[in-house]
């Protein structure tokens, strides 16, 4: 049984990986995670920055789930490792009777006349 192994993939550095740990393939960076989703979180960033100037140019703002997404940016700020939970949380109903939501509309955000 070999110690480590050689990782290689077309276009992409070798990457020395030891047994039993798994790595992203590394393109050269010294973060091999930001080599390989760096792109698509970007892509996903200006995707939310050009649908909220969507809104403004529409008259969305009065909206509540305009207001949650706005209300639920500062979390991607928070220096904390549970970031997708909390902005999970911050989209969720804060009810507890879920029989009554059963048959409601599926939003996204809690509505502010929530029972």
């Amino acid at each position: 049984m070999s110690s480590g192994s050689v990782v290689t993939h077309p276009g992409f550095f070798p990457v020395d990986r030891p047994p039993g740990r798994v790595d992203a393939c590394a393109m050269g960076g010294d973060h091999p995670l930001l080599d390989l989703q760096f792109i698509e979180a970007r892509h996903l960033l200006v995707e939310l920055a050009a649908f909220l100037d969507r809104c403004d140019r529409h008259g969305c703002t009065g909206d509540f789930r305009h207001r949650a997404l706005l209300d639920a940016l500062p979390l991607l700020l928070e220096q904390r490792t549970d970031r997708a939970k909390a902005v999970l949380d911050a989209f969720s109903d804060p009810t507890d009777t879920v029989a009554s939501r059963a048959a409601a509309p599926v939003y996204g955000a809690p509505r502010p006349d929530a029972d």
